[in-house]
This record gives C-alpha cells, structure tokens and sequence, in this order.
C-alpha cells in the first residue's frame, strides 16, 4: 500500500530478520502483494439466441391472448440469411408452447415452422407495425403462402448490443375435422361415393341371399 509508513523494506531485515518478507515465515506485511495473472478479453463472439412461441389461435384472431392455448411437438428450422435451413439446428416445441436455438453466431436467421395435423397456420402479422423484422410480441410469423408455409413472414438480425430475440411465434388455427382435413382434390366426395356403393353392394347382396331361400 503506498505511503503506509509501517512497510517493511528489504533493507529492514538487517536488523529485523523476523520482518524479512516471506509468506512462508508468516513475516508479511501490509505492503506484500502476490502477482496475478489477469487473462486477456475473450476473443470469443457473443452467441446468440432465438426462441419463440407455437399456439392454438382457438378464436382465429391471429393474435395469441389469454383463450389461447400453447401447442406442444411442432418442429422448428432455423433458416439462414439465404432462407436454407442451418444444419443440426431443429428444435421441437415443449408443453407450453416454447422453442429455443441457442449459441447462434451473430448475424441473420429466420425459422420454418412445420405444420400441425389437419389445421394450417393463423393470419400472420396480425396488428403488426414492421412485419419484416417482426415488430409485435403478439402476432403469428408463420406464413400461410403455399409457397412459403410455415416459414417465418420476419427475418431477425442478432448482434452484439441485441443477441437475442424471443418473438418469432406461430399461430395454429383450430384442428379440423377428419374429412374436412382432406386435401381439396375431391377426395373427400370419393371416400363418401365409395363407402355408400360399398354398402349398397352389401345390401344387395343380402337381398339376394334373402331370396334365395
């Protein structure tokens, strides 16, 4: 400590050998200082991270509220700044809802969203001011182009003074029924034309056994 006028010199220990400065005689002072090693700042980048949120819009208002329940087993993509997925980074939503990429290199990221069993995607971008960089909390940023489904509608850029972003969410419409969720192809019509000949057939065929005897 300097100026502390009590300090031991090396020049005292001529006549004060049981001053002389050492840690293992117990003979310090207040002036006695253990070098440190300080290590250097990391060169390490900042890791950054993007979660979100997936959710049943049960009012279809494409804003997820207080009615609105989390949906759990959707799998997430996180795309690059090219919109192709990123390799080795797929996460699956939890029971409430929630996604996580974590330790992302700084830069720009989107995410796909998979598609939930017989139901599509809620309007996106619902009340949102800047959909592009996703400026609401609130809103779904699944796209619902056939194109583009799934695919988040916001591109979100992860730097040094913001690494994290926690808002790119998906809305989930409400699941529909069996038949309604089949492809608009006629299909649907087909199965029921199918399943009623089938069943005249069995009649038919009953009468005729009936007649028989």
């Amino acid at each position: 400590m300097t100026g502390n006028v009590s300090c031991s010199t090396g020049t005292d220990t001529a006549d004060a050998p049981e001053r002389e400065h050492s840690f293992l005689t117990g003979g310090e002072d207040s002036c006695d200082q253990v070098g440190l090693i300080i290590p250097a700042a990391s060169s390490e980048p900042t890791p950054g991270s993007i979660g979100g949120t997936v959710w049943r819009d049960l009012n279809r208002d494409g804003l997820r509220g207080d009615g609105d329940s989390p949906l759990a087993g959707i799998h997430v993509y996180l795309l690059d700044a090219a919109g192709e997925r990123v390799p080795g980074y797929e996460a699956v939503t939890d029971e409430q809802g929630a996604y996580m990429f974590e330790r992302l290199t700084l830069g720009t990221y989107g995410v796909q969203f998979e598609p939930a069993q017989r139901s599509g995607f809620t309007t996106p971008d619902v009340d949102d001011p800047t959909p592009a960089s996703d400026g609401s909390v609130v809103d779904s940023d699944a796209s619902t182009d056939p194109d583009r489904l799934g695919r988040s509608t916001a591109t979100v850029t992860l730097t040094a003074e913001a690494p994290d972003r926690r808002h790119l969410d998906a809305g989930v419409l409400p699941e529909r029924a069996w038949l309604a969720a089949m492809p608009h192809t006629g299909l649907g019509t087909w199965t029921i034309i199918c399943l009623g000949a089938g069943l005249l057939a069995l009649l038919a065929g009953a009468v005729v056994l009936l007649h028989r005897r």
